[in-house]
């Protein structure tokens, strides 16, 4: 069995700009120190990006709803 990606959105006008620039992201806090702690939300958007290949599926949410 395949996994896939799944990301909850802000809003339409994020998931228009995620499709277009081809990338994703959310919001953050400021790093502060040269490197984030282990703890920090970098490396899970990191881990999405390393665990994505040619052909994952990618669900979007949008209130409760997948779109």
């Amino acid at each position: 069995m395949q996994g896939g990606l799944f990301i909850a959105l802000y809003d339409e006008n994020t998931l228009k700009m995620y499709l277009n620039k081809g990338v994703y992201g959310f919001l953050m806090k400021p790093v502060f120190t040269e490197t984030p702690l282990s703890r920090s939300k970098h490396y899970a958007v990191l881990a999405d990006y390393a665990c994505s290949r040619e052909g994952t599926d990618i669900f979007f949410f949008l209130r409760r709803k997948i779109v």
